[in-house]
């Protein structure tokens, strides 16, 4: 134990956002010798300070909870040495803190005053200061903090050549896939409910439908006209929605009176689900996400939406090939290359 090296991954955002930030956590832990060890108490999907992690999910022997942590300041990024529990957000300074190119800068200050962008309330690079090196596997410290907004197996790719992983050569929706799969367990009430849902909403073959209509708003004309033209496409299919809008579930529901859902919580104002404080159970409200997005990635035929990392997780999940699934946000070329640059950066 002396000599363990421990990983702590930090998650704050959307559960898309957290879950795919983890996955990539986790693989750096494994490619380093360290062990990770989960943090997901800002509140947001739990209501005293719970970490929310596991409430959804098992502990195992390969995935710590926060009690096994060392009582030490040896840590790296040295920023979180004197608040190691801090939320990321408090630590990250302004991008001209951070090193990064003119020209990057200047992209990214457009991308900030552009109303309605993805993304554009964080420097795509600005996650670094608060993160572990990912270039390195050899940091002396005991423990380190790693944390960003979305996955980073781009910046994996050095790591699993120089030890010839045998994910080296896999794509990195597969990878997220694979881990997925290899390290989450779901706790035994909610694998119980899902299963329940699933005989219930996808006993036939089933077209996915996923609009994020909030906080980041697509265009809801094109959308509604993708699913008409897969509807079309593949006659006697039933339809499953996942949204966080009711105004939009009844839009849809008008349209499809068949539609299947998700019984759940909608906040009163429209806004995100998990940023409204009036929840009245963060848990359950939790536990309905992660529900709906094993779901989703469970349907035949799969409509997303790209700039929405709960989307994108969903799709990844799925392993559907190409043909059989479609990108509501093809079209705006802004989000995409607000997107590649998180991933790249």
């Amino acid at each position: 134990m002396d000599n363990q090296k421990f990983l702590l991954i930090k998650g704050e955002g959307g559960l898309g956002n957290r879950i795919l930030s983890l996955l990539s956590g986790i693989e750096y832990a494994r490619l380093s010798g360290r062990t990770p060890v989960v943090e997901w108490c800002d509140g947001q999907y739990s209501a005293n300070g719970e970490n929310a992690f596991f409430e959804l999910f098992k502990e195992t022997s390969h995935l710590r909870a926060l009690s096994s942590l060392p009582a030490s300041t040896d840590v790296t990024p040295d920023v979180w040495a004197d608040s190691l529990f801090t939320s990321p957000f408090e630590k990250i300074s302004p991008v001209r803190a951070i090193k990064a190119s003119k020209v990057l800068t200047l992209v990214s200050l457009m991308l900030k005053r552009l109303k309605g962008s993805a993304f554009s309330f964080q420097f795509p690079w600005s996650y670094r200061k608060v993160c572990i090196d990912l270039s390195r596997t050899d940091q002396p410290q005991a423990l380190g903090v790693f944390f960003s907004f979305t996955e980073k197996f781009y910046r994996l790719r050095k790591l699993y050549r120089r030890v010839n992983d045998p994910l080296m050569h896999v794509r990195d929706e597969l990878k997220i896939k694979r881990v997925f799969e290899r390290e989450l367990f779901l706790k035994a009430d909610i694998a119980e409910a899902l299963s329940a849902e699933r005989k219930r909403l996808l006993s036939a073959k089933t077209i996915g439908i996923h609009l994020r209509y909030t906080d980041r708003k697509g265009s809801l004309k094109r959308a509604f006209a993708d699913v008409a033209k897969t509807v079309h496409s593949h006659p006697g299919w039933n339809l499953f929605l996942v949204t966080d809008n009711q105004q939009v579930e009844a839009a849809l529901r008008e349209k499809y009176p068949d539609l299947l859902t998700v019984k759940k919580w909608f906040p009163r104002a429209g806004g995100a689900i998990h940023w409204d404080g009036s929840c009245p159970d963060k848990t359950a409200m939790a536990a309905d996400a992660v529900k709906e997005l094993l779901l989703l990635s469970s349907c035949d035929y799969i409509l997303y939406m790209g700039h929405s990392t709960f989307s994108v997780l969903a799709r990844c999940l799925s392993g559907l090939p190409p043909a059989r699934v479609l990108d509501m946000n093809r079209f705006h070329l802004l989000n995409r290359l607000v997107l590649l640059l998180h991933k790249v950066c």
